[in-house]
């Protein structure tokens, strides 16, 4: 546990504690600014112009002790590009602080995608449909284009869910919390000898919920699984709706569920999307390319309506 006002030392600069930002199954995390400007700058200068840090205090596990991992986890990220849609580590391993540890992560300033689709499931005026799917789908679009970027720069992130994505007030998504960001090649995380399942179980692929383990499109099945659940709920489904419908796999079903004045644009994006959730590795797209490939795909053209989906 922090305090506010406490100045934590990252190498060369004191961040100082100003709120706690969340807590979660490994620590909370607590923002901190470094306050080294003048006083009467706010604090949306201080995040744009000053770094400002999102400082996580691991929980003590007695059975599990996965310092070591978040340790590689913050050293793989300082050793990828900068621009990569992943907060970047401030530090290349764990902070000693009395007698807790902190991980250290730029603070990426704007809404969880989890707050989004929140917002879209309250706004449910018919009026804004159409601007509330076209949100959806911009956004959808920028999900998997960082999919498709992360698959190119082989590494894995563990735990894709709508709260470790945030989306910048330029519209680009980046993943955060990087405890267990991992290159593809690395060994998986193990307790006691057997490899560790993280993840929300909503966005766990099949080889890691039933082995077995991570696969390099692991996090390619999580995203997927937040852009099916982004779409649907724009388009006024419920979850669980969007679940049995995306589980059939029945491409021109799904896309019926649109206005007709958008099917075409959402075809190549919810292609993408069925792909991506494909129960087999092998099947789903392995690169940007394939990615982006499936997403410029015009929708089939037939003098048939797509016919109704029943979901019981």
């Amino acid at each position: 546990m922090l305090k506010m006002g406490e100045s934590i030392q990252v190498g060369d600069v004191h961040y100082t504690v100003q709120r706690e930002l969340g807590s979660g199954r490994f620590g909370s995390v607590w923002l901190g600014l470094d306050m080294t400007a003048p006083a009467n700058k706010v604090i949306r200068e201080h995040q744009a112009r000053y770094r400002a840090a999102a400082l996580k205090v691991l929980k003590r596990d007695s059975d599990f002790d996965f310092s070591e991992a978040v340790n590689h986890g913050l050293r793989c990220r300082s050793e990828l590009p900068p621009d990569l849609s992943i907060s970047n580590s401030l530090a290349p391993k764990l902070i000693s602080h009395g007698a807790v540890e902190i991980a250290c992560t730029e603070f990426i300033e704007g809404p969880m995608v989890r707050t989004i689709i929140g917002q879209l499931r309250r706004a449910q005026d018919s009026e804004l449909e159409d601007r509330r799917l076209e949100e959806a789908l911009l956004l959808g679009k920028r999900l998997m284009e960082m999919a498709g970027e992360l698959l190119d720069a082989g590494v894995i992130h563990s735990d894709m869910n709508p709260r470790n994505i945030v989306v910048t007030p330029a519209g680009k998504p980046k993943a955060v919390d990087i405890d267990f960001l991992r290159r593809v090649t690395d060994m998986p995380i193990k307790k006691n000898g057997v490899p560790v399942r993280i993840g929300s179980e909503r966005y766990i692929s099949p080889e890691v919920k039933d082995g077995p383990g991570y696969s390099r499109v692991s996090d390619l099945y999580a995203i997927s699984g937040i852009v099916r659940d982004l779409v649907n709920v724009a388009a006024g489904r419920s979850l669980r709706d969007a679940s049995l419908m995306f589980g059939r796999r029945d491409l021109q079903a799904l896309i019926s569920y649109f206005p007709s004045s958008l099917q075409e644009r959402f075809f190549g994006l919810i292609q993408c999307v069925v792909e991506g959730l494909n129960p087999i590795p092998e099947k789903r797209p392995q690169n940007s390319t394939e990615i982006r490939d499936l997403m410029h795909q015009e929708a089939l053209r037939t003098s048939e309506p797509a016919p109704a989906l029943k979901v019981s």
